[in-house]
């Protein structure tokens, strides 16, 4: 790291004010402030440092070990303070290829997954949902699919003290089937799909940019919004629903089981509400099977083939959303 690096981490990222004022020099979402005790950082953080701190060369060899760890890599990165650019990170991501095998092919094969077009999945919420969004997500690629528990996204409930810094960060992970699916009762995802998780919530004007990226960057959105506030939040789910490519799921969080100990699901156009039982592994069942109806339609037994798009396609958003694409850094 050279001096100049380490002089923009520790004025950038560890102090919690700067002279330009810091984009989270507000409490965390939990209500703990982080003041309380300077010296303890989350590791979402910390890798948001690092990740500043880098050129480009390193940083793309950063991510393509995350990536070959199978943890979730960021797609957007946030600036260090109030007025710097959002980074949509294409070069950073260049170099991370995987294999699979795709939906009706007896081979595997090897793509790079910022040139590879997949379906695109995006998840985020409004508030403080009281289900985990990042639980979620690694219980829908893990093991409701089969595999073992795996931190894909780095679950707020197991990481003290809260991030702060990292928070509107979009991250990226890839489910990719390594088998011929067994359908497991319809809960099997049918093929392969790029998840977006947009850390933080999804309201706070902060993250505009990063919401509007996310949603219209997807086939489908799948929001989390706790009942208590579910009314309080309509405009922004109709919002949502514009913006969004195919179809928004709506996940009301219920705070205890309904009596008739059943989820509610209410379909009306492109948008799909399910009102949940607080168990995740219930939930995302739901989210796989309404997942597999809304990406792989089948009309007259017939498997229509999926909404796609690539990582590298999404330039021409990043264009109309002033975000900052570091592949045009002279550097890269």
């Amino acid at each position: 790291m050279s001096g100049t690096s380490r002089k923009r981490f520790s004025q950038g990222t560890l102090r919690w004010r700067s002279a330009e004022g810091d984009i989270f020099d507000d409490d965390d979402e939990s209500g703990n402030s982080a003041k309380e005790n300077p010296s303890v950082i989350s590791s979402m953080d910390v890798t948001h440092g690092i990740l500043h701190c880098c050129d480009a060369f390193l940083r793309q060899e950063l991510l393509w070990k995350m990536a070959e760890c199978r943890l979730a890599v960021p797609v957007l990165l946030p600036g260090l303070r109030n007025g710097e650019r959002i980074q949509f990170l294409l070069w950073g991501l260049r170099k991370i290829y995987k294999s699979w095998r795709p939906r009706n092919e007896i081979s595997p094969v090897e793509r790079s997954m910022i040139t590879q077009a997949l379906p695109i999945v995006t998840f985020m919420r409004f508030g403080n949902a009281n289900i985990s969004k990042s639980k979620l997500l690694n219980k829908v690629m893990g093991t409701l699919q089969g595999n073992n528990d795996h931190p894909y996204f780095v679950d707020k409930e197991e990481e003290f003290p809260c991030a702060k810094w990292s928070k509107g960060t979009l991250e990226a992970a890839w489910f990719l089937p390594e088998t011929v699916s067994d359908q497991r009762g319809g809960i099997a995802l049918n093929d392969a799909i790029t998840f977006f998780n947009l850390r933080g919530d999804a309201l706070n004007y902060k993250f505009s940019q990063q919401r509007e990226f996310a949603c219209k960057a997807a086939d489908v959105v799948v929001l989390l919004v706790d009942d208590s506030s579910y009314k309080d939040c309509r405009e922004e789910m109709r919002k949502v629903s514009q913006m969004v490519g195919k179809h928004l799921i709506c996940i009301v969080c219920r705070s205890s089981i309904p009596s008739n100990n059943e989820a509610s699901i209410k379909r009306q156009g492109k948008v799909t509400k399910i009102f949940s039982k607080p168990f995740l592994k219930d939930v995302g069942k739901d989210i796989c099977k309404e997942l597999n109806q809304i990406l792989w339609p089948v009309d007259d037994q017939k498997k229509l083939p999926a909404c796609t798009k690539s990582i590298e396609s999404l330039v021409t958003l990043c264009d109309s959303l002033n975000i900052e694409v570091d592949e045009n850094n002279e550097s890269c």
